[in-house]
């Protein structure tokens, strides 16, 4: 990206959360086998049950004398206990406080305490307890280091298991049921965008902005590899049974294979901070310099590019062999999928940062002034009036099995937007 688009872009809002203008913050994911919708606004995540602002739980957690160290530091605590040579008796005494130990507050004392009181080997004591404060002093650090939730949240095929990206430079694993840590990794780099989960549910998927694509093991946390990129990741990877497709703010997109090996390297010439749409053989893209790209997913030569004349920030959604993208001009565009050329256009009334979604056969676009409109998809016409919410957009839509279409503005609500027919929303605040 030219360095002067560069410097504009990155101008630094006075409001937390921290970040350029445009960041946009995690979209609403619904998470089905649990019943909730997981909401994120600034540095926290709710987990809400239909039609509800009542949290069955957050993130990060109001009481941390009582949320546990992560279950994967828990099952290493154990181990070592186990490694013991005391009686049985004293090794399930043990074991139930390891269980127990929270991020911060009494129970790590006590657990130390309770393992002196065995006698065991000193050097053994030691070890364990080094391991107590490691595990709660990192894990209370990584709490306080959220800072904001921009990236995409990552779910586990199951739905037990939600990813969580936080600025700050931690990943999370959540369970879905209560929102305790599974596993807690330290990038230590900044976090924008989001985690892709593979098919299988063995990998996930993530991008830095130290430049790099991490894969890492969805159950241990351990590295799989790293791939080191030209530019910032500012997006969640978009991942295929044999490939990892990344974007970068050096304007390329990378085609990765499992292993993390380089395929191919697609040069936009500008700044990209989508997320590659994959649909057959081919992959399509927007970026910074105006331009909406089709590249062949085997080997990476371009297809065609679309222009406008701002900005495609947002991710593109394909149906039926048309592609469709809101811009920053204030447009939305269907273009055709094959050929690259322009279906429609239909203006929204305000730059569209946000992707748009497809529910009840319709474009459902929302700008970044809270307008939201219903177009038909075949020639962009309005169905029904505009939907005023009075807020800024810049999140992604999110849609769910039932059709029902999910919005988080830049304020503390969650809008859940009905689009069988009008328009109409319902509006659930999020907790502050």
């Amino acid at each position: 990206m030219p360095a002067l688009a560069a410097v504009a872009l990155l101008a630094v809002a006075c409001a937390s959360p921290p970040g350029p203008r445009g960041w946009a913050g995690a979209r609403p994911v619904r998470v089905d086998s649990q019943d909730i919708i997981l909401a994120a606004h600034k540095n926290k995540l709710s987990a809400l049950p239909k039609d509800s602002s009542n949290a069955m739980w957050q993130f990060p957690p109001p009481d941390r004398d009582t949320y546990l160290v992560s279950q994967l530091a828990r099952d290493a605590l154990i181990d070592l206990i186990d490694g013991l040579d005391v009686d049985e008796a004293a090794k399930d005494d043990l074991k139930q406080r390891a269980s127990d130990l929270a991020v911060q507050g009494p129970t790590a004392g006590a657990l130390k305490d309770a393992i002196d009181a065995t006698g065991a080997d000193a050097d053994a004591r030691e070890q364990i307890k080094d391991a107590i404060d490691l595990a709660t002093k990192e894990e209370k650090r990584a709490l306080t280091k959220v800072r904001a939730l921009y990236g995409d949240i990552g779910v586990s095929p199951d739905g037990q298991t939600a990813f969580v990206p936080a600025y700050g430079g931690y990943v999370f694993a959540l369970d879905t049921t209560d929102g305790e840590t599974r596993w807690v990794i330290n990038t230590n780099s900044v976090l924008i965008g989001g985690v892709a989960v593979s098919d299988d549910g063995a990998t996930v998927y993530f991008g830095t902005q130290d430049r790099r694509i991490y894969a890492v093991d969805a159950e241990t946390a351990a590295k799989r590899w790293e791939f080191k990129t030209g530019g910032e990741v500012w997006a969640t990877p978009a991942v295929t049974s044999d490939a990892i497709y990344a974007t970068s703010f050096d304007g390329s997109v990378y085609r990765l294979d499992e292993d993390g090996k380089q395929r191919w390297r697609f040069d936009a010439g500008s700044g990209i901070a989508s997320t590659p749409l994959i649909d057959g053989d081919a992959l399509y893209v927007g970026a910074f310099n105006k331009k909406l790209y089709s590249i062949n997913a085997g080997d990476g030569s371009r297809n065609w590019s679309f222009s406008a004349s701002n900005w495609f920030w947002g991710d593109a959604l394909i149906d039926d062999g048309v592609v469709y993208a809101g811009n920053l001009d204030g447009t939305v565009y269907a273009i055709d999928a094959a050929t690259g050329e322009k279906k429609w256009d239909r203006a929204a009334g305000a730059p569209v940062r946000s992707t748009p979604v497809i529910a009840h056969d319709a474009l459902i676009v929302a700008a970044r002034d809270g307008s939201v409109r219903k177009l038909a998809l075949a020639d962009g016409m309005p169905q029904g009036t505009t939907l005023e919410l009075g807020v800024t957009v810049e999140a992604d839509l999110a849609r769910d099995d039932a059709q029902n279409v999910y919005m988080i503005p830049r304020s503390a609500n969650l809008f859940v937007i009905e689009a069988e027919g009008d328009l109409a929303s319902s509006t659930f605040p999020l907790p502050r």
